[in-house]
C-alpha cells in the first residue's frame, strides 16, 4: 500500500483553532481518510532539528494535498503576508490540490488583508464552500476530501466508505463535541491516556502524557485555551478518560441489576452503579455478569475448562454498541445491564445510526 497522504490544514489557528482540531479528527476517525491520509497541524509536528526562518513551510513541502480555511483575521504578518498567505502562495507554486473553506456570511466584515486573499484565490480559479461552524463544516470537509483525493490521485471511495463516512458524522451529537474549560486535560486518567497513546502512536513511540495529550489534540478530543496554553476536553474525551465522569454527567452512569428469575422480582441478588471512564466501565461491567452467571466445567484432557454462559465477545459487543451508540444527549436516561437466570439485557436511550432500523435489526 502507497504512503498515506499529508493533508497539510492552513489557517489562522488561534481564531479557528476548533475548525481546525475538527478537520483533523475528521481526517483521523473517518475509515475512508483514516486508510489514506494523515492530518498535519503544523503546531502539532515535531520540532525541526535545523533553524528555519518560516519552518511551517517547510511542514507543508512535503504534503500532497492543501486545505485553506478563512474566517475574519488575516494572522500575524511574516514579513509582507501573515504565515497562511505564504502557506497558499507556496501550496498553488507546489501545485498542489486545494480546497477553500470560507467561515461565515459576510464578507464586509473581513479585514482587507482577509478579503485579498479571497480574491486571490478566486483569481486562481478557486470556488469556496461556506460554514457557519465546525459542527457543519465536517461533512462538507468529508466532500471535498473524497472528492481530491478522486480527482488527483485516483483514490476512489465507495458508495459504501461514503455512506458510512456521512453516518458516523451525522452519529456525533453536539454534546459530545463540547467543550468544557473548568476541566483541565490534566484531570484525565494519566493511565488511560499513555495506553490510547501506545495503541494508536507510532510503533516505538514513548507513551508519556504529553505526547497522548497532542494524539488527542489532533483527533477533536481536547481544544487548546491559546491564552492560557492548557488543553480542555470535550465531552468525549470526559467520557473516555475522566476520572468520576458521571459526577459531571450523571446520564453516564451504567446500572447494574442480577436476579434469580426470569423477570425484575424482588430485591436483585447483585447490584452496581458503575461511574468510571468508559473502557474501565466496560470491563466493571463485564466482570460483574461473569460473577452473576453460570460458568459449567469440562473436563478435556488432563485439562478441567470454565466455560461461560454466554460468549464473552458477544457481551462485549452488546456494551459496546450500548455506550458508543446511546443518546448521551438525554440526561434523563442510562445504560441498564440486567442479569436473568435465562438471559442478559442491556439497554440504552436512542436508536441505532442510520440507516439501521429496529425492523431492521429485528
Amino acid at each position: 500500500m502507497s504512503a498515506k497522504k499529508r493533508i497539510f490544514i492552513s489557517s489562522v489557528q488561534k481564531e479557528l483553532e476548533l475548525e481546525r482540531a475538527a478537520v483533523a479528527s475528521l481526517v483521523a476517525t473517518d475509515p475512508f481518510l483514516l486508510q489514506h491520509c494523515v492530518p498535519v497541524l503544523f503546531e502539532k509536528e515535531p520540532p525541526a532539528s535545523h533553524p528555519a526562518r518560516q519552518p511551517y513551510l517547510d511542514c507543508l513541502t512535503g504534503c500532497a494535498l492543501y486545505v485553506l480555511i478563512i474566517a475574519n483575521e488575516y494572522g500575524q504578518p511574516d514579513g509582507d503576508l501573515s504565515a497562511t498567505h505564504h502557506e497558499y502562495r507556496l501550496a498553488q507554486r507546489l501545485k498542489l490540490p486545494t480546497v477553500v473553506f470560507l467561515k461565515g456570511p459576510k464578507d464586509e466584515t473581513r479585514s482587507p488583508e482577509v478579503r485579498a486573499l479571497i480574491k486571490e484565490t478566486k483569481q486562481d480559479g478557486y470556488t469556496y464552500k461556506r460554514f457557519d461552524d465546525r459542527l457543519d463544516l465536517q461533512p462538507l470537509m468529508l466532500q471535498a476530501l473524497v472528492r481530491a483525493l478522486d480527482e488527483s490521485f485516483g483514490i476512489k471511495a465507495t458508495q459504501a466508505e461514503i455512506s458510512e463516512g456521512e453516518h458516523l458524522i451525522d452519529a456525533a451529537s453536539a454534546f459530545e463535541s463540547a467543550v468544557f474549560p473548568d476541566l483541565p486535560g490534566w484531570k484525565l486518567d494519566g493511565e488511560l491516556l499513555a495506553k490510547f497513546h501506545r495503541q494508536i502512536g507510532p510503533a516505538g513511540a514513548k507513551p508519556d502524557e504529553q505526547s497522548a495529550i497532542e494524539a488527542m489534540h489532533s483527533r477533536g478530543l481536547l481544544v487548546r485555551d491559546p491564552l492560557r496554553g492548557v488543553f480542555h476536553p470535550t465531552a468525549a474525551a470526559w467520557l473516555l478518560f475522566g476520572l468520576r465522569p458521571a459526577d459531571r454527567f450523571p446520564q453516564c452512569e451504567i446500572l447494574v441489576d442480577a436476579y434469580d428469575d426470569t423477570r425484575i422480582s424482588g430485591r436483585p441478588k447483585g447490584q452496581a452503579t458503575i461511574n468510571a471512564p468508559l473502557p474501565q466501565a466496560l470491563e466493571q461491567a463485564l466482570k460483574f455478569i461473569d460473577e452473576h452467571t453460570f460458568h459449567p466445567r469440562r473436563v478435556v484432557g488432563l485439562n478441567n475448562l470454565r466455560l461461560d454462559e454466554y460468549p464473552a465477545a458477544a457481551l462485549r459487543e452488546a456494551l459496546v454498541n450500548a455506550v458508543a451508540h446511546r443518546s448521551y444527549d438525554d440526561r434523563s436516561r442510562k445504560v441498564f445491564v440486567r442479569v436473568f437466570s435465562d438471559r442478559v439485557e442491556i439497554s440504552s436511550p436512542g436508536y441505532p445510526p442510520q440507516p439501521l432500523t429496529l425492523a431492521k435489526l429485528r
